[in-house]
């Protein structure tokens, strides 16, 4: 396996992915929130970069689907969009709220690496949520390639974390994939016995307590506890 690591969606952008498997990885917050929302039910997910894209869209599914349940969701500067159902709070897409809906998500980061990631060959969803669940999927590939997203695109603590926790489950499966220098930094930055401690220190960390979100922080900090990993066909997001 021949597997690399980005170090967010700008960079992404300069890639050749056309014979990659993707996964793209925003672990603060929106691939957490993704892979709870599918795990918990969301019928399909579709990602868009712009929020009057997202507006846009809502409104033609629901046209299309005038039985469906269609909310939107996402964030701007870490604050729920004005008139949207929903923000980049994981805690908010429970079952209860979301099984069985269209959910049109758009945030600052995680949406804009799913743009770019839609040039590769099959794109998949990951965190430290399902870093166990990725690694799997990904066993058989040749190709590999773990975009983070970043954050206004730098590279973001967060996702290296859960980049190295793949690649950590990875060769304990017995893959030992050929890395890329971001991919090795991310091998030995992720440690399991100290890897919340790296992700609560971190400038996003620091910023979401800031903010009073420290239970999401805490969430998205859980390793390999939903077998989940979505999967991404360009337009929408599934569970296969």
């Amino acid at each position: 396996m021949q597997l690399q690591v980005t170090a967010s969606a700008a960079e992404a952008a300069y890639l050749d992915l056309s014979a990659a498997t993707a996964v793209v990885i925003d672990v603060l917050r929106a691939t957490t929130v993704i892979t709870t929302a599918i795990h918990n039910g969301a019928q399909a997910i579709y990602p868009t970069v712009e929020v009057e894209e997202a507006i846009t869209l809502a409104g033609l599914i629901r046209q299309q689907h005038p039985q469906a349940q269609v909310l939107l969701g996402g964030e701007r500067g870490a604050k729920l969009i004005p008139g949207f159902d929903l923000a980049n709070s994981p805690w908010e897409y429970t079952a209860a709220k979301v099984a069985a809906t269209h959910i049109v998500i758009t945030t600052s980061n995680g949406t804009r690496a799913l743009h770019e990631a839609q040039r590769a060959s099959a794109v998949w969803i990951g965190s430290l949520l399902n870093a166990a669940a990725v690694a799997q999927t990904l066993a058989s590939c040749h190709q590999v390639t773990l975009i983070c997203s970043g954050t206004a695109n730098l590279l973001d603590i967060s996702d290296c974390l859960a980049a190295g926790a793949i690649i950590h489950e990875l060769q304990s499966a017995g893959v030992t994939p050929v890395m890329n220098d971001l991919a090795l930094i991310c091998q030995n930055y992720f440690q399991p016995e100290s890897y919340q401690q790296r992700l609560y220190a971190s400038l996003h960390g620091q910023r979401l307590i800031a903010l009073g979100l420290d239970a999401d922080l805490r969430y998205c900090g859980q390793l390999n506890i939903i077998n989940t990993v979505p999967f991404y066909d360009g337009t929408k997001i599934t569970s296969v």
